[in-house]
């Protein structure tokens, strides 16, 4: 059709071109033979959101460096809900050749308190000491809320691709949250991926960015202030 190399979807025909629009930046791929992943692979079953193709996530990135996710400053932070997704996402970038700073815990036997580690790693990101930050606890939104005490930190949580990609390029966010109690494993890398290849989209978004600022300045303002 029009010299346009198509592809079977178990959904449907799309066109090469548009899966590839569809997935932009993100390396996440059909596997060789355009099948949907194991059964036991907690992923769900395709992205939606992205274009009009639906497209369904490779079992694993490919190992070492991708041209598309240059090496970058990772800082990690968890309470002991979210230690074991914490150590799979930090081992995954490691792997790739990323800095990673583990703002802890440590253990995922010994309670401790979400908001030590969340804004932990949102100090790590304003001070410039990292690029971005990872955080995870149960849920993902208890070590968000305190990630977005630190002046700066626009923390977001998300639950797949799509809403990583959202909140990195519509919402400019500097740390990503996710709850080991709702997101699987594979999943959790998949979002991961998306969120540290994705960029900040200018325009539209920038006033609405600005007035985040404000709002950090005038909370910075008003402790200055106190007695």
């Amino acid at each position: 059709m029009n010299g346009r190399k198509e592809w079977r979807h178990p959904q449907g025909v799309c066109h090469e071109l548009d899966r590839l629009w569809a997935i932009r930046r993100v390396d996440v791929r059909i596997g060789t033979d355009g099948d949907l992943p194991h059964a036991h692979d907690d992923r769900g079953t395709r992205i939606e959101g992205l274009g009009r193709s639906m497209v369904t996530p490779a079992a694993r990135w490919p190992r070492g460096r991708s041209v598309d996710f240059a090496s970058m400053r990772v800082a990690f932070g968890s309470d002991h809900a979210g230690f074991s997704l914490k150590e799979i996402l930090k081992d995954d970038l490691e792997r790739r050749g990323h800095v990673v700073s583990d703002m802890g815990t440590t253990s995922a036997e010994v309670p401790v308190d979400y908001p030590d580690y969340g804004a932990a790693v949102g100090r790590a990101v304003a001070a410039g000491e990292a690029d971005l930050g990872v955080c995870t606890c149960g849920s993902g939104i208890g070590i968000a809320m305190a990630a977005n005490k630190i002046p700066g930190i626009r923390a977001a949580v998300v639950h797949d691709v799509t809403t990583a990609i959202l909140a990195r390029e519509h919402n400019h966010a500097n740390v990503v949250c996710l709850g080991s109690r709702v997101v699987g494993s594979a999943v959790a890398i998949d979002a991961m991926a998306a969120f540290l290849t994705a960029t900040e989209e200018p325009g539209r978004h920038d006033a609405r960015i600005a007035k985040l600022a404000d709002l950090d300045r005038e909370l910075v303002h008003d402790h200055e202030g106190s007695p």
